[in-house]
């Protein structure tokens, strides 16, 4: 696939410059695992244990996926590391020049997702946090995250078909992936929740390796007492991944479920189930329209987002909502589906682009009017909004959310994770 490099050596001969003193929590899957990283990062910041937080992919900048004890680095912090990244291939890449050794090596260029890990990893050296929360970016096996020399748990969220070009287009091939996360001796936690093929994956390699495993199911009335709380199905599971994890890695601690629970509850994974508040004119005195944001992109979140929308969105069986949508090329053979689990009778679509991430330049939007074929198809009306001189998505976006921002009704924006960034970059200045 353009612009996909993976090559875990590079990233590896790289990592010599990272210290990394701190011990990683490292989290991989398909759905959830940015909910989980975040669920462990605000307990860490409750046991008031100095952290780092690496999420994929950045929603409005790079610098927002690097966090430190929750916050952002600052862009000045986030381009002094970027360029001490960047001077440090540039050496290396002259030492394989004239080294009769090393000449041999690959001298290709770290890619953009690569850089952004290693930026990570010197903030979290930079600010001495003593655990690194990091979220696979890509599968497991290759992505760049798995060159992390010091693991304290690993944790496998939920595994669902995705980026099937390079991982596979089964689910035990793309759990094989994601398993390879595991280490010799370092516990890893699974979600129960996946079907039996897959757990099976996951117990063979954990055995192969010497990783012990920990099933959220298995873990006694932990699921029993999440599920009593006011919470999704997804939500307890990937909270009962948070929890098992974080007692592992401080078991010391001694984490409640009482204690975790009301936290829990309260923290948010930006993109996930979210609102925001949207006004065409920030001077206008008009009020401003709510509008559910997700990063569903696949059938498995379609189906996550679904139910919410259903349970806690519509007011009542008859109403009508309004879907924005952009979905990647990628995952343009799922819109469909997908739409077909969102959508129910009078229902309407906006189709928009999103734009591109100098981070996932393989990842492209589905051109509106192509979206809006797929719509058309399953009998729904719907509108499509091309670029406009404003480019990268955001033109499209704009004319679409023009378009609904009157409507009566829920309005809910899905279908990848960077229509949601442009989402915020262009209406929610608190990022």
């Amino acid at each position: 696939m353009k612009g996909v490099s993976l090559e875990l050596g590079r990233m590896a001969r790289a990592m010599a410059s990272i210290t990394q003193k701190w011990d990683a929590i490292h989290v991989a899957g398909t759905n959830g695992k940015g909910s989980v990283c975040t669920y462990l990062s605000a307990l860490c910041q409750r046991f008031k244990i100095e952290n780092g937080l690496f999420t994929s992919p950045y929603l409005v900048e790079p610098r927002d996926a690097i966090k430190t004890n929750g916050v952002p680095i600052t862009a000045q912090k986030y381009n002094q590391l970027r360029q001490q990244v960047l001077d440090g291939q540039a050496r290396r890449q002259s030492q394989q020049s004239t080294h009769p050794v090393l000449e041999e090596q690959s001298l290709s260029s770290l890619t953009e997702f690569e850089i952004g890990t290693l930026v990570a990893f010197s903030a979290f050296d930079d600010a001495n946090v003593a655990t690194g929360i990091v979220e696979v970016g890509l599968g497991g096996r290759l992505d760049s995250t798995n060159a992390l020399a010091r693991k304290k748990v690993t944790v496998i969220t939920k595994i669902g078909l995705d980026h099937q070009k390079l991982l596979g287009d089964t689910l035990p091939l793309i759990a094989q992936e994601k398993a390879a996360i595991m280490r010799t001796s370092v516990p890893c936690v699974v979600d129960g929740s996946n079907p039996p093929e897959v757990l099976d994956v996951f117990a063979r390699h954990a055995f192969a390796v010497g990783a012990p495993l920990h099933v959220t199911t298995e873990q006694e009335g932990l699921l029993e007492e999440l599920s009593q709380s006011d919470i999704m199905p997804h939500q307890a599971q990937n909270m009962a991944c948070a929890i098992t994890a974080f007692r592992l890695a401080f078991p010391e601690l001694r984490l409640s479920i009482s204690d975790a629970l009301p936290l829990l509850k309260g923290t948010t994974h930006l993109g996930r189930l979210s609102w925001i508040e949207v006004k065409l004119d920030p001077q206008d005195s008009e009020e401003a329209k709510r509008i559910l944001i997700d990063g569903a992109h696949n059938p498995q979140s379609a189906e996550t987002l679904a139910t919410f929308v259903e349970s806690r969105v519509r007011q009542n069986a008859g109403q009508s909502i309004t879907w924005i949508v952009a979905v990647s090329k990628q995952d343009g053979k799922d819109a469909a589906g997908m739409l077909r689990t969102l959508v129910r009778p009078g229902d309407s679509v906006v189709c928009v682009a999103f734009s591109r991430r100098p981070t996932m330049p393989w990842v492209e939007p589905v051109k509106p009017s192509s979206l809006r074929e797929i719509v058309t198809k399953l009998g729904v009306p719907c509108l499509s909004f091309e670029e406009s001189g404003e480019g990268e998505g955001r033109g499209s976006l704009a004319a679409g959310i023009a378009e609904v921002i009157r409507r009566d009704g829920p309005v809910v924006l899905t279908g990848s994770l960077y229509l949601v960034g442009d989402a915020y970059r262009l209406y929610d200045r608190s990022l």
